[in-house]
């Protein structure tokens, strides 16, 4: 309002009086002899007057005992200068302090009064905390600021000359953003664009020394607001993090070198796996041919050790290997459906030709309610059985070795705690090598006349492929009294997988046409030799390319062995160009790998060394058409599933569950898809076709029951064929889910049978 005009006169009178009457602060037009001539309304608050009363009054009776005082002097400037003034003053009737402004207006002044105690109350307040937290504040190693919120250093602890090499004083007045690197400043910035500005803050960033070098700094602090809402200041503590930034620096290196080293030692595992199998290949085959020609005693035995020395190096180096894919955190399990009995009788009938010439009995005890069928990994299982049943053969030399089978309860219905339990009579450990015992390459007995050899390592991965299988592995022994070893694995119950027959026909291979396709030349003579030897006729191949051209040149085999890792072809994909062209040739793969295969084109694999009893019952089972471990046949699942044009959508949250779903539905050759909720398969109906929905009752965020309800809502050119799925087996349970438009309905642990029979219903109403 300075000059003779105020920008409000433009509004009129009327109007500008009427927006000053909207102000919170106190309005006067004053006259020349500073007597009132207009107040607006909240005057009235301030001063306790009317607008009646307050008209034609001194505005200096307003301040009493203020006359000669600020007030009048206010006034008295504005009129010899004609300058608009500004003054804090402190109000003596209410104890307010006011901000006051003054300026011509007219023949007379224009002023405003505005109450401004609590912002001064507040920055008295402060002062009073500076005062008080000074002293301790210059007497700490921390540095500590107080700023402007745009950076501006009001106060800064005698620390920083320390830390930075300024001197405090030197710093008051400056901008702090100056001092931090450009890089972190615009981090920091970024960063509390999208805080909260009452939270507090945590920043590390680059501070310049006063002598050009980077010092890092973790600073914690927070805005300082005033009664307005508006930041006042910031107060941070700040401390010199440099060396913690050098030695997380060295961490983070040896992290990044770690991680690379682990990956190299992986990728070496993988390698190595293949390249060490695949020459003992060799050396156990041939010295099995060896044993089959014409020998003298001396030379049988020396083929003997060698064969059996190959076994022990094939044994150590699983161990080996194990142990440095569990160190390096590259162990993959495999679940499937484990038999469980017959893993435990087969582990047992291993370790019991090991016990020949003792006077050791082995007992399997195995309880009637242990489930037949369990999904986990079948052969880390057996592995731990093996090095449990192989120690106390190992240090039993009289008595019993007693492998002991229950079931208990668990906190999920379809699951069981399945516990193993080794006990032999042998010659038990010393109490204070007990808490050692799983350690690796540690051992009962480490002195130099020690009886039984060893790495060390068999009881370390045991209790390792336990924790992975979620389960554990404990001891209990005393010297002379025997050992218990105690393996217990939690697992879901799910249907066993169909038994191999022994063949037949035994005289089945005489005459037999046995594709061999393998790349490396010695494993293909050691079959080639084998086959021959039993008066079966090898066809070799080098190339899986090769073997299809001779099959498409009319070319004729009964049984095709099929070598996993080859150049162009891996028996896989091999195995399904053949099954697809050639369905009847039942084919048979050969694996160093060590992992299970899952392939309706596989009839069933064998694991390299591959063992002659092993190799003959299965090209024989084959030939017979006996049922394989790897393929669907009509005695595990009808015909009417040959599932090819089927579209299946699998909905289950459970991983292991989906799993055991996937591995029968795989074998059906039908086009799956899966989902873990009932959201996702109404998104995957908006998108495409399912004839078939296997659909899990109990899911999260939508349920299979409201899922099939919004299902059938859905307006679909088809409705899907829905099988509800559900471990509740209560009547209720089956009739509210037809009740929400179900088309059949299923309980877990199911069957192949039983999802036989609902897909058959489903193929029907296709049809």
């Amino acid at each position: 309002m300075a000059g003779t005009t105020p920008a409000s006169a433009a509004l009129g009178r009327e109007e500008a009086f009427a927006l000053l009457d909207r102000l919170d602060d106190a309005a006067f037009v004053v006259d020349g002899a500073l007597r009132v001539r207009w107040a607006n309304k909240p005057a009235e608050t301030f001063f306790g007057l009317t607008l009646a009363e307050a008209v034609g009054r001194d505005v200096l009776d307003l301040f009493p005992d203020t006359r000669d005082g600020p007030i009048e002097a206010l006034y008295r400037g504005v009129l010899a200068d004609g300058v608009r003034r500004n003054e804090e003053l402190d109000y003596p009737r209410t104890h307010r302090r006011l901000d006051v402004t003054v300026e011509p207006f007219g023949d007379g002044f224009f002023a405003l009064y505005r109450d401004v105690t609590r912002r001064h109350l507040a920055e008295r307040r402060l002062q009073e905390n500076f005062r008080r937290y000074r002293a301790m504040a210059e007497h700490v190693s921390d540095v500590l600021t107080v700023s402007t919120p745009d950076g501006t250093c009001r106060w800064i602890s005698p620390s920083v000359e320390l830390a930075l090499g300024y001197r405090p004083r030197s710093l008051i007045g400056t901008n702090l953003r100056d001092l931090i690197h450009p890089e972190d400043l615009e981090r920091i910035d970024a960063e509390a664009a999208g805080a909260d500005p009452y939270a507090t803050m945590r920043y590390r960033y680059r501070n310049r020394h006063a002598d050009g070098s980077w010092r890092w700094a973790e600073a914690t602090g927070r805005m300082l607001f005033g009664p307005d809402g508006m930041p006042t200041d910031s107060i941070f503590v700040s401390r010199d993090i440099s060396e913690q930034r050098r030695a997380e620096k060295v961490l983070e290196q040896a992290v990044a070198e770690a991680e690379a080293s682990a990956q190299a030692k992986s990728s070496f595992l993988a390698n190595m796996s293949h390249e060490i199998r695949t020459p003992m290949n060799g050396v156990i085959g041939m010295t099995s041919l060896l044993l089959g020609t014409q020998l003298d005693e001396e030379q049988r035995r020396f083929v003997e050790v060698i064969r059996q020395s190959g076994q022990s190096l094939i044994g150590v180096i699983n161990d080996i290997l194990d142990f440095s894919k569990i160190e390096a955190g590259h162990l993959a399990l495999e679940t499937a459906s484990v038999e469980l009995r017959g893993l435990i009788e087969g582990t047992a009938d291993m370790i019991a030709s090991t016990l020949a010439g003792k006077p050791v009995e082995l007992v399997v005890d195995i309880a009637s309610d242990v489930p037949p069928g369990i999904c986990t990994d079948g052969g880390r299982v057996r592995q731990v059985l093996i090095n449990l049943l192989g120690n106390a053969a190992k240090f039993t030399e009289h008595g019993e070795i007693v492998l002991r089978v229950r079931a208990t309860d668990h906190d999920n219905r379809d699951w069981r705690r399945v516990r193993f339990q080794v006990l032999d009579t042998g010659v038990g450990i010393d109490p204070a090598v007990l808490p050692a015992l799983f350690q690796p390459f540690t051992q009962a007995d480490n002195s130099r006349t020690r009886r039984h050899g060893g790495t060390g390592l068999g009881l370390s991965i045991s209790r390792r492929l336990a924790e992975l299988l979620g389960g554990t592995l404990t001891a209990e022994s005393e010297p002379g009294r025997g050992s218990t070893f105690t393996f217990e694995l939690p697992a879901m119950v799910c249907p066993a997988p169909p038994k191999r027959r022994a063949p037949a026909n035994p005289t089945r291979i005489i005459g037999l046409r046995v594709m061999v396709v393998d790349d490396n030349a010695t494993n293909r003579e050691v079959l080639v030799r084998q086959l021959s030897a039993w008066r079966a006729e090898p066809i070799a191949f080098a190339t899986g390319q090769a073997a299809l051209d001779y099959l498409g040149r009319g070319g004729e085999a009964d049984v095709g062995l099929l070598d996993m890792q080859m150049p162009g072809h891996d028996g896989l994909q091999l195995a399904k160009k053949i099954g697809r062209s050639y369905p009847g040739l039942p084919l048979i793969l050969l694996s160093s790998l060590g992992s299970r295969v899952d392939s309706p084109f596989i009839y069933d694999v064998l694991h390299k060394p591959v063992k002659q009893s092993e190799l003959f019952d299965i090209v024989c089972s084959a030939a017979d058409g006996v049922p394989g471990l790897g393929m669907v046949t009509p005695t595990s699942l009808p015909a009417v599933l040959d599932g090819r044009g089927l579209a299946v959508l699998l909905a289950e949250d459970n991983e292991v569950n989906a799993m055991v779903a996937t591995l029968m539905l795989e074998r059906m050759d039908v086009d799956l898809e899966t989902v873990r909720n009932g959201a996702e398969v109404l998104e995957k109906f908006r998108r495409q076709r399912f004839d078939i929905v296997l659909m899990d009752v109990h899911m999260p965020e939508l349920d299979g029951l409201e899922t099939t309800r919004r299902l059938r809502a859905l307006d679909l050119p088809q409705q899907p064929f829905v099988v509800a799925v559900t471990a509740n087996a209560m009547a209720e349970d089956r009739e509210r889910a037809f009740a929400a438009g179900v088309d059949a309905y299923i309980t877990k642990p199911f069957a192949p049978e039983e999802l036989a029979r609902v897909f058959a219903l489903a193929v029907d109403r296709r049809s």
